[in-house]
């Protein structure tokens, strides 16, 4: 049933919603930016294991609902236990859906692109076998040989045939843009970068942690993962002065059994080292205003992250609007919102492997905070106001008008 509201454009978005996650985040973000010119009916994907006709469900609510399109936000976790069956339900899903369909691709890693998914696990296991034997077999027959069969096994890939079905897919950088025209070229034209958008400064703080005057606070924010490398800046911690507090405002992912493990481990480690009294842990702060009212009192702002594809760029846009230093790895991600004369130093690239190294980056540019025409505040500013989301919505706004028009 199409929308009866004029011209006022009608949108079901399908995500989690009220889970506690990233893109659940980002969907209200969106849907906020996107009021009142949009409608937004709310689809609720729920947490593996489903109750029985869960995807059924969802396509009967977005069959009899209004929506003009539909924006599905994506994450291998919301349709399957594993990357291969969540592509099998994500192909169905999708199939079943007799309405032009938008998808944001939130995980973009090369090996879950190229990892082939068939349409049954028996053709799939079947043909890693093959794609096994044809490594072991070697020589430029054995690579000929497995190239062919991987080009053609492509064409059946069930990711690739479920993004085929879609009319825009919606990735956050340009590097995971690229990797997935690599991968599927037949969906090349329906790709568009859309970056997330840089979260504005809370209105009226409600920071619940106390900060003492002398305090220099070093913060690492969001979900506590091993990618995000936390023992390395408590190393730089024990290189700094007693005032120096890390503030890690964040807590367990909880979907990701790995994640709770390293949190124990993490908490373990701050204590063998002595640092129990410097440090600060937050958990989850499921108030999003509480939340971004903490991250307000840092600093300098720590993000030592390995490469883990376009998803680190969402803690990025949490933090710039404070226009506090933020030193980052070489990650492709943390290399967003910076791509000229006027952003470039938006972040510090640093020397995030050394923990004195580190430290003494982290005190130099903490001197730097009080210089209201430090170069960093400057750039800072001028890509809050790039990529607002009022901005990001905009884009949004164009793709959903686009494709109700085809």
């Amino acid at each position: 049933m199409p929308s009866t509201t004029g011209d006022r454009l009608c949108v079901a978005l399908v995500t989690p919603w009220n889970d506690v996650c990233g893109n659940s985040e980002y969907a209200h973000r969106l849907a906020e930016g996107l009021a009142p010119a949009v409608e937004i009916v709310p689809v609720r994907l729920v947490p593996h294991p489903y109750p029985p006709g869960h995807f059924e469900i969802l396509r009967d609510r977005i069959a009899v609902s209004q929506a003009d399109v539909v924006h599905i936000q994506h994450e291998y976790g919301f349709f399957g236990r594993e990357p291969a069956a969540a592509n099998r339900s994500l192909l169905e899903f999708v199939s079943g859906i007799d309405k032009p369909i938008v998808i944001t691709l939130h995980t973009v890693i090369e090996d879950l692109l190229w990892r082939m998914t068939l349409s049954s696990p028996v053709a799939t296991t079947a043909f890693r076998r093959l794609e096994r034997a044809g490594q072991h077999w070697g020589g430029a027959a054995g690579r000929k040989a497995l190239g062919w069969l991987a080009d053609f096994a492509r064409r059946y890939d069930v990711l690739c045939r479920a993004l085929e079905r879609v009319r825009t897919i919606v990735v956050h950088t340009q590097t995971s843009a690229d990797l997935l025209a690599d991968c599927f070229p037949r969906v090349q034209g329906k790709i568009r970068v859309v970056p997330i958008p840089i979260a504005a400064r809370p209105v009226a703080p409600v920071c619940r942690l106390e900060k003492r005057v002398d305090d220099v606070w070093l913060m690492m924010t969001g979900f506590v993962m091993e990618f995000k490398q936390h023992r390395l800046a408590l190393a730089a911690l024990r290189c700094l002065p007693e005032n120096y507090r890390l503030v890690i405002a964040g807590g367990p992912q909880p979907h990701f059994r790995s994640s709770r493990e390293y949190w124990r481990e993490l908490i373990r480690h701050v204590h063998l080292t002595g640092l129990t009294d410097r440090v600060t842990i937050t958990g989850f702060i499921a108030d999003r205003n509480e939340y971004l009212s903490v991250l307000d009192q840092a600093d300098v702002f720590l993000m030592p992250y390995r490469e883990v594809g376009q998803s680190a760029s969402a803690s990025l846009a949490d933090i710039l609007c404070f226009e506090k230093p933020i030193i980052t790895s070489a990650a492709v991600s943390l290399c967003e919102y910076r791509d000229d004369a006027e952003t470039w130093a938006t972040t510090v690239t640093g020397h995030v492997d050394d923990p004195q190294q580190f430290a003494a980056e982290i005190q130099k540019l903490h001197g730097q905070c009080q210089d209201p025409e430090a170069v960093f505040k400057m750039h800072i500013r001028n890509a809050v106001r790039r990529y607002s989301m009022e901005k990001i919505a905009a884009m949004y706004r164009q793709i959903y008008e686009t494709e109700r028009g085809r």
